[in-house]
């Protein structure tokens, strides 16, 4: 199985796949579209000039990381009005609610874009005709959840093009994942975006603006009342060269209930304009983000967007987040145990959260260092509890060296060993049992072959060898007594051919082997009718085989064998009885 690290590698490398030379050698100067794809949709990502997709910790996740959705604190609404250049106007409405499923949570997003321009008239023989509507839409809906140690998240995307009379629709998907430092005070993105077939819009083809983008993000300094983010992003687009996205941004807390941030970015896409500047205003649950920016061709835009953060953040989330600053405090307190019962709970809440784990393996460490008597006492019988004995026994004879006279240590230790002593047997007897069912499978497969090749002496050894493993096994019975009906046959046969002598040796080793017949050689000679005494033994095998049966409640099989031998032998009373008796059993159970 991958481990987490290569199962990242392995997905970065597929989402980078395409990247190669030749594919982005062929460059067609920007003219994919539709224009939408291209457009920074969210105000505060405009204002750090592009640059977050290593950031993407609101709904501007949507367009930029889609794995990012899983940093939203609660449910979220953001609407956005952009004024751009030649009339035309961006409006964006997204929304995003986080979930608790399976013991991690889980972000959903939903989002609308829409641009568009100002009707214009269209002029045709040097005269105004009717009025044409230019306008773009895309429809997006995103999930994102844990993967392994970072975040990865997949938007679907429709996207409808109309251009005056003829219009055209498709779809596309954007791949995301976003990781962070231990401390939480780095992060990277990565990004493979508008990944879907082309569109028709009348006679026209438009493919997709298919791009890569790989960011990071970083505190660099966290101070009283404010911190200072920066963040840098490498895009690269399939109908364009390379651009380069950096911004910074300041957050600061003005009062109780307000908190403000600015903003600066730079980036080397002229469609966006070179530099960008923001500023956000924050008063609980309402955020106000603001970005400039001037296109040197195209002239200026300014961008508004408003954001409402609604509900409450997720109970198990806010629970996680109180365990593990719990855990964390007792153990820079050196109190272990607290620490160990909030890191148990957490771990019944969250059974993957690689925080919890890290944390735990740092809690075993100082666990094997103490030397405090309580400490060591409380951990093994945590240990001895867990199921943990062996590492409950490590534990007690810890306390007894630091205490020998301990008055609880050496009952402790006493009771874990003797539950490793129970373990150990009982490991050794499923042990023997498997290998006893291994012989004993071996012995049956060898017995069966051997039978299937006539070699009765061999058959029949084997079969004997089973009944000494299991004396109950009905496999070796009914071989057993196929060997015995062959060593009858083969002794008749040779009564008939006039070799004695085999006859007697053969029917001696049915006597051996339990087949009652001690007297039948003498018997078959003195009737000097070999058919007669033949069909008598066969009966009187029939007979004992079917009481055999009989005892072992095999109820249809003993009637079978019971209309053998009065087949074979219509006088013999006993068995005339003895079938009576089993029909009528046969007949009350109702089995025809």
């Amino acid at each position: 199985m991958l481990k987490n690290r290569d199962r990242l590698l392995l997905l970065s490398i597929l989402m980078t796949a395409t990247a190669r030379a030749d594919f982005f050698s062929d460059r067609d100067s920007a003219t994919r579209g539709p224009d939408l794809l291209k457009w920074d949709p969210s105000a505060r990502s405009a204002g750090l000039g592009g640059a977050y997709t290593g950031v993407a910790d609101d709904l501007g996740a949507l367009y930029w990381n889609p794995a990012g959705l899983q940093q939203l604190s609660r449910p979220e609404l953001q609407l956005s009005h952009s004024q751009l250049f030649a009339d035309q106007s961006l409006s964006v409405a997204n929304v995003g609610w986080p979930v608790w499923r399976s013991g991690h949570r889980e972000t959903w997003g939903m989002g609308i874009t829409y641009l568009a321009m100002d009707p214009f008239d269209v002029v045709s023989a040097n005269a105004a005709g009717d009025q044409a509507h230019v306008s773009e839409a895309v429809a997006a809906l995103s999930y994102a959840r844990p993967w392994g140690p970072a975040q990865v998240g997949l938007t679907g995307k429709y996207i409808r093009q109309g251009l005056d009379v003829v219009s055209g629709q498709t779809y596309a998907f954007d791949l995301g994942l976003l990781g962070q430092s231990d401390n939480e005070r780095w992060a990277w993105g990565l990004t493979a975006a508008n990944m879907g077939p082309a569109m028709t819009v009348g006679t026209q083809e438009i493919g997709l603006p298919l791009v890569f983008r790989l960011g990071g993000s970083g505190q660099v300094h966290k101070g009283r009342r404010g911190l200072w983010t920066i963040s840098a992003q490498a895009d690269v687009p399939i109908d364009n060269t390379v651009q380069g996205h950096a911004g910074v941004e300041y957050q600061t807390v003005l009062s109780r209930d307000w908190r403000a941030a600015i903003r600066g970015g730079l980036q080397t896409d002229d469609s966006q304009g070179p530099f960008a500047l923001g500023a956000s205003l924050e008063r609980g649950p309402l955020v106000l983000h603001y970005a400039f920016s001037e296109n040197t061709d195209l002239g200026v835009v300014n961008r508004l967007e408003v954001a409402l953060k609604f509900g409450a953040p997720l109970a198990q989330e806010t629970e996680q987040r109180a365990l593990m600053d719990q855990a964390r405090s007792a153990l820079l307190a050196g109190d272990l145990t607290p620490a160990q019962v909030a890191l148990d709970r957490l771990k019944g809440l969250s059974p993957a959260y690689r925080p919890a784990e890290k944390l735990r393996d740092q809690l075993r460490a100082t666990m094997w260092e103490t030397l405090d008597p309580p400490t060591l006492l409380a951990q093994g019988q945590r240990a001895l509890e867990a199921g943990d004995p062996e590492t409950a026994a490590t534990f007690f004879r810890k306390l007894l060296v630091v205490q020998p006279d301990h008055p609880v240590g050496g009952a402790a230790l006493e009771k874990a060993e003797k539950e490793i002593a129970a373990r150990r047997l009982a490991q050794t007897r499923r042990e023997v049992a498997r290998d006893r069912e291994k012989r004993l499978k071996n012995v049956i497969d060898q017995a069966r072959a051997s039978q299937n090749a006539r070699q009765w002496d061999a058959a029949l050894a084997r079969w004997n060898e089973v009944l000494a493993l299991d004396k109950n096994n009905t496999q070796a019975r009914d071989g057993v007594a196929q060997c015995r009906r062959a060593y009858y046959d083969q002794a008749v046969a040779a009564q008939s051919a006039g070799d004695p002598e085999s006859a007697k040796r053969l029917f001696k080793k049915l006597h051996e082997n339990g087949g009652r017949l001690n007297d039948s050689a003498k018997r078959v000679e003195m009737m000097g009718t070999a058919q007669q005494e033949r069909d008598r033994q066969r009966a009187k095998i029939a007979y004992d085989e079917g009481r055999e049966a009989y005892r072992q409640g095999q109820l249809t099989k003993a009637r079978s064998l019971f209309q053998e031998a009065r087949h074979l032998n219509p006088g013999d009373k006993a068995v005339q009885r003895a079938l009576e008796r089993v029909e009528e059993e046969l007949r009350r159970k109702g089995t025809p």
